[in-house]
């Protein structure tokens, strides 16, 4: 007898569970369509380099999740901070520039 009512409330905990995640689905239909996108320099979103050690570094479409101990600044350019990741030494295989909060968008040697 003991062992049916455990058994009826936890199938009930587990329909009210099912349908409290159905609700916060039906939620989602009132967030905004489009987000804002992070402001970004307007040379970097027109494809244009970075300049670094006698080398041209060209943006591609991706976006890094790093903290910031896990970046380092080696420079600057156009008045951005230029970092690479903190585990990387020369010759760099990225760098980066802060896209938004520990996002990074990187630069390749072409």
């Amino acid at each position: 007898m003991l062992r049916n009512i455990c058994i009826q409330c936890g199938f009930l905990v587990w329909i009210g569970i099912l349908f409290a995640g159905c609700q916060s689905v039906d939620s989602v239909k009132d967030l905004p369509r489009s987000l804002p996108v992070p402001h970004e320099a307007e040379w970097i979103r027109n494809g244009e380099p970075i300049e670094f050690e006698g080398g041209l570094w060209f943006p591609n479409d991706n976006i890094e999740n790093f903290l910031n101990t896990e970046v380092y600044q080696v420079g600057e350019f156009k008045e951005l901070p230029v970092y690479v990741e903190a585990i990387d030494v020369r010759p760099f295989e990225r760098l980066y520039t802060k896209f938004n909060r520990n996002q990074y968008r990187s630069f390749e040697k072409m």
